[in-house]
């Protein structure tokens, strides 16, 4: 009886490294994951988050995605690392979707880049909003 649970064990680790990842476990963002609506809102409250949180005078927007994982569990834990350049948009607290959308970052040379890092819970059923940022972001100049 031992030897048949240790087996059935046994074939279900393997089964979750061959499917790529164990049931709850951290796997990396693919394309598909970071074209997803479900991440893109991840980034945008994020993004948005450390607009707000921020005191400098210009919006950051993304610039590019460098790297992330998501795990399953009561929703999906998005962590992510992206860079951001200001914008020409002016950063103030009212900062939301639809001015994120209009703010591209600035092509110029000198314009201030961040790298940044956030944890964001997706819980599409949550009555306040479906995104929450679970940490400041941790952003640092990445050169």
């Amino acid at each position: 009886m031992k030897c048949v649970i240790l087996l059935s064990v046994v074939a279900f680790s393997l089964a979750g490294v061959a499917i790529g990842s164990l049931i709850g476990g951290k796997s990396p963002l693919t394309e598909a994951d970071v074209k997803s609506p479900e991440f893109r809102g991840a980034l945008d409250m994020a993004t948005l988050e450390m607009n707000r949180l921020s005191s400098h005078s210009r919006f950051y927007a993304v610039l590019n995605f460098m790297s992330g994982t998501k795990q399953v569990v009561a929703g999906v834990f998005y962590e992510f690392s992206v860079v951001l350049r200001a914008t020409e948009c002016d950063n103030h607290k009212e900062q939301n979707l639809e001015n994120l959308a209009k703010c591209s970052p600035v092509n110029l040379p000198g314009a201030s880049e961040f790298r940044c890092n956030f944890k964001v819970l997706y819980q599409p059923w949550s009555s306040n909003s479906a995104y929450r940022v679970m940490s400041e972001p941790s952003c640092v100049s990445p050169w």
